[in-house]
């Protein structure tokens, strides 16, 4: 019986010690621009001011778009399932390409991105642009589905 719980009690420890080797990044990483591709929509990593990544908390592997139109549109799909809503979202500030969690800062609408879907992060408190508008994650969420809905269908206007 002792026996057993020696070895079990070195076993535990073991299990203690490799998890603790392991630190998990919940930063914001560079990607490598003009090599890596959008994990939705497969394009070349390359505009530095519209860009966006998704951190999974849990194990912090990062995955990268294009557009953040597209990071969240990815978020609804099965790959994000059990984790989306406790995904930490960068995106790139258009005016300097710095990565902000979007969470703690404003999403604007109304910009020209990479894939059409027209948001951008800005930091809290920044003056909208002339001509955009800021708008709530939920807001965003409405808009790039209708902008992703209208591009099916003229996708499939295309193909008669």
């Amino acid at each position: 019986m002792k026996k057993s719980l020696k070895l079990l009690s070195i076993a535990f420890s073991g299990l203690l010690l490799v998890g603790c080797g392991q630190e998990i990044d919940l930063k914001a990483q560079a990607p490598k621009w003009d090599v890596q591709t959008c994990d939705r929509c497969k394009m070349l990593l390359s505009d530095t001011k519209f860009s966006a990544q998704i951190v999974n908390p849990a194990d912090g592997k990062h995955y990268f778009f294009d557009d953040l139109g597209c990071a969240l549109l990815w978020l609804q799909t099965k790959e994000a399932q059990g984790w989306a809503d406790h995904a930490i979202v960068y995106a790139t500030d258009p005016q300097n390409g710095k990565w902000l969690n979007i969470a703690d800062n404003q999403l604007i609408f109304g910009y020209v991105t990479p894939m059409a879907y027209g948001l951008g992060v800005l930091p809290k408190g920044s003056a909208v642009p002339e001509g955009k508008k800021a708008v709530s994650k939920e807001e965003a969420l409405r808009l790039i589905e209708d902008i992703k809905n209208q591009k099916a269908a003229k996708r499939k206007l295309g193909q008669h």
